[in-house]
């Protein structure tokens, strides 16, 4: 029974066999690829191009590429060597020979240096591509900023160019009428419109019959045509603001004439007016008595107060007019906007307001030169309407004695202006005076920011100034007492004066010289630039050291100012040259045609301007001459002054007055006038 469980026993206790522990490793090892996450490039076509059943076409079979690579690299060497076999040289000899081998070597070199040859001409034509190719990208990048940068320029010449062409002369010879677009019935065209069938009615000769001519504002002509109603009238003063015209007649008699009216009207005074001015919707008079007057415009609702007085009865009367009473004769008098400057017989300068403090249309911009009624004084107190005050500050100066006293010494002026809110004097030891606005430098004062206004009266140019002015155009040797201040002229924000120069040794090298500071975009200046803003003089050099020669004394003669008038923005100066005739030069805005050119053009140079429109000009007469012909004369004349400038009358003895007359030229606001005037 032990025998028959021994075997079961050893059975069941042995050992396991024995296995081998490198084939265990290996199963249980990891593999790691470094480098390349694959063993073999085929490998890796194999994960790339897995076949799926939506899969795309086959995989490309890169050794099949690059065999058939090499197939054609071989091929193009086989082409080249055949090339270089059938060389002409290599056929009369024998194949393999060493003339052959020779041959072949020196055709092979040839190749290989044309070769060379052709790629350097390739790399240079790419070259120059690449070169061509940065100019071009260059040339757009700068035309597109120019473009960006310029848009509205070029706009405007493209569209006048290609769009909207301009019609541009192309005649070779100016003289040709047919070609020149300035041609005669481009010039009768606007003849027409300057003269209607009531203008031609109303031409008369000027050298037989006086009158009135006006142009711009007050009859819309850019040529100075009559007013019939002032036929055979001799004048004193006229004055233009805009549409609205004041004239008075030699007998001291008031017109009124605007658009409203068919004719001037007659405002019968109980005094005799010998100049007027304009200020605030009012019109205030200097009468032959050194009195100042005032009355409303007829074509404005004005608040006005009329002067009550008495007549002889006794009677309450109510006048026409008022008064500023004053304690001198008033020797001139000027105005701005809403403010009056006067100058007393004995020197002294007055001021007074025209508008109430409360209107809307006053501005205090210290027109008013007093420190009372200062635009910076808190304090001030409203200023009186119509009321005169004397300008102590100004009219006087504190002189400081040998002994150390001191006194009070008294000014005199001998001229005064006003522009819209400045005004200018000139005292008798030839120093000019400014005060008020001066934003385009009109008081002669450099700007800043504390001088926008000057409240308070300053002298801002001296008879030394004048020495330093005029060095380039007198003698260096000119000493500042030979200057003098003739007279000051203002217009809406500029500045005026003409300034005589006396030669101490020599009269015929006097001269007259005008300046002028301030607003000149207009031209208003006339020293032949638009300056916006000049706060110092500048020369009117176009009159400047002009001569003639006299034949009453057979010598050469400087040429003088006989007058200027100067209105808002343009100016007249009617030169002192010999005989019955004085030329008018002109200069400034001229957008309403009032510098009577029959044009619309401004001009900051002084010009001459035409002659005016005779009867003969355009009525038939006995010549042989036909009306069409005469207005093609009129049309030339007119276009070329040169030859047929104005010319004022001077000494002048008209058939209808026994007298001596003169014509003088004015200007106004936005309009101008030639009149007839007493010696």
């Amino acid at each position: 029974m032990l025998r028959s469980r021994l075997p079961r026993l050893i059975r069941l206790y042995s050992k396991p066999p024995r296995t081998n522990p490198i084939d265990e490793f290996n199963k249980s090892k990891t593999s790691y690829l470094f480098g390349h996450n694959f063993s073999s490039l085929d490998e890796l076509d194999k994960q790339i191009h897995k076949e799926t059943p939506n899969s795309g076409p086959e995989p490309v079979n890169t050794t099949d590429l690059h065999s058939r690579i090499k197939l054609n690299f071989e091929q193009e060497e086989k082409d080249i060597n055949k090339l270089l076999e059938n060389d002409p040289r290599l056929l009369s000899l024998k194949q393999g020979s060493p003339d052959y081998k020779l041959m072949l070597n020196q055709v092979h070199e040839e190749f290989n240096k044309h070769q060379k040859e052709s790629r350097k001409r390739f790399e240079f034509q790419e070259r120059v591509k690449g070169v061509a190719a940065g100019v071009v990208f260059l040339v757009v990048v700068i035309t597109g900023h120019y473009v960006l940068t310029n848009y509205e320029y070029v706009k405007g010449q493209f569209t006048s160019k290609y769009i909207n062409p301009l019609n541009q002369s192309k005649a070779s010879d100016l003289s040709d009428p047919k070609k020149n677009t300035k041609n005669l019935s481009y010039l009768l065209d606007k003849l027409s419109a300057e003269l209607d069938d009531e203008a031609q009615k109303g031409l008369k000769n000027s050298k037989e019959l006086s009158g009135l001519y006006v142009c711009g504002s007050p009859n819309g002509k850019k040529l100075p045509l009559r007013l019939s109603f002032f036929d055979n009238m001799l004048i004193n003063d006229v004055k233009i603001l805009k549409d609205y015209l004041v004239v008075i007649n030699d007998k001291g008699q008031v017109y009124h004439f605007h658009s409203q009216l068919k004719e001037p009207v007659l405002t019968k005074l109980p005094f005799n007016v010998e100049s007027c001015t304009l200020s605030n919707d009012t019109i205030y008079f200097l009468t032959n008595r050194g009195e100042v007057k005032y009355m409303p415009r007829l074509d404005r609702k004005v608040e006005f107060e009329p002067l009550q007085s008495r007549n002889w009865i006794g009677l309450s009367k109510t006048n026409l007019y008022n008064e500023i009473v004053i304690k001198e004769k008033i020797e001139k008098l000027t105005s701005g906007e809403n403010h009056l400057l006067l100058l007393g017989k004995s020197g002294k300068v007055y001021v007074a307001s025209t508008a109430p403090s409360t209107s809307d249309k006053f501005k205090n911009l210290g027109q008013f030169g007093m420190p009372n009624f200062s635009p910076f004084n808190d304090k001030a107190k409203e200023i009186p309407t119509n009321q005169a005050f004397e300008m102590t500050l100004l009219n006087n100066e504190i002189i400081k004695n040998k002994d150390g006293t001191k006194s009070l010494n008294p000014r005199k002026f001998i001229s005064i202006a006003s522009g819209k809110y400045h005004n200018v004097a000139a005292d008798n030891l030839g120093n000019i005076w400014t005060w008020g606005k001066n934003l385009y430098g009109e008081c002669g004062i450099d700007l800043t920011y504390k001088t926008d206004y000057q409240p308070i009266p300053k002298v801002v140019l001296t008879n030394s100034d004048f020495k330093r002015l005029t060095s380039s155009i007198l003698a260096r040797s000119t000493r500042p007492e030979d200057f003098k201040v003739s007279k000051v002229y203002a217009a809406d924000d500029s500045s005026y004066a003409i300034v005589h120069y006396q030669d101490p040794d020599n009269s015929s090298k006097d001269q007259d010289i005008f300046i002028g500071f301030g607003n000149g975009v207009k031209g208003q200046l006339g020293s032949n630039k638009y300056l916006h803003v000049s706060s110092s003089p500048q020369l009117v050099k176009s009159i400047v050291n002009l001569s003639e020669f006299n034949e009453n004394t057979q010598s050469v003669e400087k040429i003088g100012l006989k007058d200027v008038s100067v209105g808002n923005n343009h100016v007249f100066l009617t030169l002192d040259n010999g005989g019955n005739y004085k030329d008018v030069l002109a200069f400034g805005d001229n957008e309403q045609g009032q510098l009577g050119t029959g044009k619309k053009h401004k001009t900051c140079k002084p010009i001459q301007i035409p002659q005016l429109i005779e009867p003969e000009d355009v009525h038939e007469d006995d010549s042989s001459a036909t009306k069409e012909q005469r207005r093609k004369k009129l049309a030339k004349r007119l276009d070329t002054v040169i030859n047929s400038r104005l010319q004022l009358l001077d000494d002048y003895k008209l058939n209808s007055w026994g007298n001596k007359l003169q014509q003088v030229i004015v200007a106004g606001e936005d309009g101008s006038a030639i009149f007839y005037k007493r010696k």
